[in-house]
């Protein structure tokens, strides 16, 4: 094949491949990796890319082309500065992807991390609770009871009393819920003891609460009772513990959010309640 003066622009037909390479080369019948140079007759081992090399002149894989042209061998070249360039492209937008997963695990695992750790707190403030009751049951049952006798009641009478009351005590209650649906960080033991705070500063304070509390009230057109509700007592100690800058939560997240965690909570405590029917012998209607 003589010398060609003009660089092909599409593949050729028949050939193993559409890459350019093949106008300047054929396979060699068994042996795999193998080319002849149609320019100059020497076989190149490693391939399509190879032979390239060996049109272009490209140092360090392979002997160069005698018979090529320089319009030829410089053709190939950009042919060979180009496919790197896509290669280095294609593997610097496969590790940004690779990156990019990396971090979204990283997230997925840091909210895992969150998540257990609220539920191992929230596991905890139960307990301190059911401790709490213990103790109170123990102080009763050794101090507090000592006047049922004066107030007319039987010994029997008075145990069955002290019973119920037991069985009433290992049921989660109303109070027990409300605490259960505060953050379990908020959920105070009833040792711990509060700071002390200069009167004049605690009432400036807490004029400052009742005025945004009122105005919340009165603007909104919502009951007077609202003030001493426990959700709005878990509102500001929330706020005070997250601060300033926080957004507040949209319409959209109260009503597809978290109206639908907050009936799955209330679900999962009728459930425990359920446990006790059987030995109440009554129902939650």
């Amino acid at each position: 094949m003589p010398p060609r003066e003009e660089f092909p622009t599409k593949g050729l037909e028949g050939a193993p491949s559409n890459d350019i390479g093949w106008h300047f080369g054929t396979l060699v019948p068994n042996a795999r990796g193998s080319i002849v140079c149609k320019l100059c007759g020497k076989v190149v081992k490693g391939g399509i890319t190879r032979l390239k090399e060996h049109i272009a002149h490209k140092t360090g894989n392979v002997a160069p082309c005698p018979n090529v042209t320089g319009v030829i061998r410089e053709s190939m070249m950009n042919v060979l500065k180009e496919s790197n360039t896509k290669k280095i492209d294609k593997k610097r937008r496969k590790d940004e992807f690779l990156s990019q997963l990396t971090e979204e695990e990283d997230e997925h695992e840091g909210f895992i991390d969150e998540v257990s750790a609220i539920r191992q707190a929230t596991r905890e403030s139960i307990q301190s609770q059911h401790e709490w009751h213990r103790r109170e049951e123990f102080r009763r049952s050794t101090g507090g009871w000592d006047n049922i006798y004066e107030e007319g009641r039987s010994s029997h009478g008075s145990a069955r009393e002290h019973n119920r009351e037991r069985t009433s005590k290992s049921i989660p209650g109303e109070s027990e819920f409300t605490l259960r649906g505060a953050i379990p960080e908020l959920v105070r033991s009833k040792s711990s003891k509060q700071p002390k705070v200069n009167d004049s500063f605690l009432k400036s304070f807490r004029r400052k609460i009742g005025e945004a509390v009122s105005k919340f009230i009165i603007y909104e057109r919502l009951p007077f009772q609202l003030a001493s509700s426990p959700w709005l007592y878990n509102l500001i100690q929330v706020a005070t513990e997250v601060g300033q800058g926080v957004k507040l939560t949209t319409p959209y997240e109260v009503s597809d959010v978290y109206l639908e965690s907050e009936y799955q909570r209330v679900h999962d405590w009728v459930n425990v309640l359920k446990t006790h029917w059987k030995e109440l012998g009554a129902t939650l209607m």
